[in-house]
């Protein structure tokens, strides 16, 4: 059953993270930009892994404003292996905590 897995990271900027996870998986990021989304990278592990901004300026909004003390977010949208998400994001040496993992 696929999962919704989601990480507060405490970080300034999506690189940091972004960095972090090329170092520990050898996958490459691609980089994006929406309004809805904002700026964010995408990797493919073989879900979408995304890691953007908790704000989006462009929709004057927090994804989790309970985090706002963590600038960036982990997320997995949808994947069959939450487990090996979580395993990754803990292993980066970064500061994260667990906003969200539901079923789908």
């Amino acid at each position: 059953m696929p999962y919704h897995i989601a990480y507060a990271v405490n970080a300034d900027s999506i690189d940091t993270v972004s960095s972090a996870i090329e170092a520990s998986t050898q996958s490459a990021r691609k980089g994006h930009e929406s309004s809805y989304l904002g700026v964010y990278d995408v990797f493919r592990m073989p879900e979408d892994l995304i890691v953007k901004y908790n704000f989006v300026e462009e929709e004057d909004e927090w994804d989790y404003p309970a985090h706002k003390d963590r600038g960036v977010l982990v997320i997995a949208q949808q994947t069959d292996r939450p487990d090996h998400i979580a395993n990754l994001v803990m292993g980066l040496g970064v500061d994260a905590v667990l906003v969200e993992r539901k079923k789908w």
